[in-house]
């Protein structure tokens, strides 16, 4: 391990002990708004630079989870610093993750897959305007699905939002699209400098696995699609779950792809799943891989994004105690939502 190793080991180390621990969430859950939140937040944690200015007698949902993504952001630059030229553009692959994030919202809220906004999103702040080709003004200003489309004119997405557009639109399917267009992307770049053994190569291939299982499921189960489609929503990559071990799990029902899975490292996909559906064990799956390779990573640019990757997990944790006490949820029902 070279000089490069220890400098970004000893960085991550010290801004890790800012994550928020049981005692943090269970203060969060005790608050009864956003303002109280944010209070808790500014005062007691490593938020409290990002909220300084605020006044969390007024601060409203939006304008706080602007800040919480700023935040993540300012990581994200802390970090960059630090890296190589390689692990530089294997790292830029979140700021694409912030854009499809956006892009996504903008379908929901234009299918109005529920009501009300709870698929709105706050402003992307500076550093992500500086960095994308998207135009989000237009994406803000989207009232139909044409709307989203120009305004992704010029990027990769464009292509990928323009076929959906010439079948029969459903939010799910696009969402889905844009996916599985990020995962290629990032896989392909990942491939192309790190040999087959790499550290990152196993976390992300852990997570196309995953993915990949869940949404043959979300096929079959919700849309009842016959297995030639299927082939064309999900990742065409293949990491502990070979071609066969997809290929088979397509072709049968849905009882035969849970007890498939039942039989591989991903078991715990289907454990107990009466009391949890596959979907609502995927975050505690990956935060589980994503702790032991923050814990055990040698390679900087897997500490890099091992420690992204958990501090977007946080910052979700907050938004859903914040979205939780917007609609007077029951405590316990949150918590059982959070992932830490």
């Amino acid at each position: 391990m070279g000089s490069q190793y220890y400098a970004v080991n000893a960085k991550l180390k010290a801004m890790s002990a800012g994550f928020l621990d049981k005692s943090d969430y269970d203060a969060l859950l005790e608050k009864n708004s956003v303002g109280e939140i944010c209070g808790y937040l500014k005062n007691n944690t490593v938020y409290g630079k990002t909220l300084e200015n605020t006044n969390e007698e007024e601060i409203h949902r939006a304008e706080f989870e602007q800040l919480l993504n700023a935040a993540c952001y300012d990581d994200y630059i802390r970090i960059f610093r630090f890296m190589g030229l390689y692990e530089r553009k294997v790292f830029n692959y979140y700021i694409i993750k912030k854009e499809i994030e956006y892009i996504k919202a903008a379908v929901k809220r234009i299918f109005k897959t529920v009501g009300g906004d709870e698929y709105g999103m706050p402003e992307p702040d500076e550093f992500l305007k500086k960095h994308t080709k998207v135009n989000f003004e237009r994406l803000f200003k989207a009232d139909d699905f044409y709307g989203i489309l120009d305004a992704c004119r010029g990027t990769g997405y464009y292509k990928i939002l323009y076929r959906e557009s010439t079948s029969d639109l459903k939010s799910e399917m696009i969402v889905m699209m844009l996916d599985i267009y990020y995962y290629r992307l990032l896989w392909n770049e990942v491939g192309r400098f790190i040999e087959e053994k790499s550290e990152l190569i196993d976390l992300f291939g852990k997570k196309i696995d995953i993915l990949n299982i869940m949404w043959v499921y979300r096929c079959k189960k919700y849309f009842n699609m016959p297995h030639e489609m299927i082939y064309t929503h999900i990742i065409p990559i293949s990491y502990k779950m070979t071609r066969e071990n997809l290929a088979d799990i397509v072709s049968g029902d849905i009882d035969h792809l849970i007890n498939t899975v039942k039989n591989t490292r991903y078991r715990k996909l289907f454990e107990n799943i009466d009391s949890g559906f596959a979907e609502e064990k995927y975050r505690y799956i990956m935060h589980d891989i994503l702790s032991k390779k923050f814990r055990r990573a040698k390679e900087p640019v897997t500490l890099a994004v091992a420690y992204i990757l958990l501090r977007d997990n946080e910052i979700q944790n907050i938004k859903t105690i914040a979205e939780g006490k917007r609609y007077s949820s029951d405590p316990d029902s949150i918590k059982g939502l959070i992932v830490y």
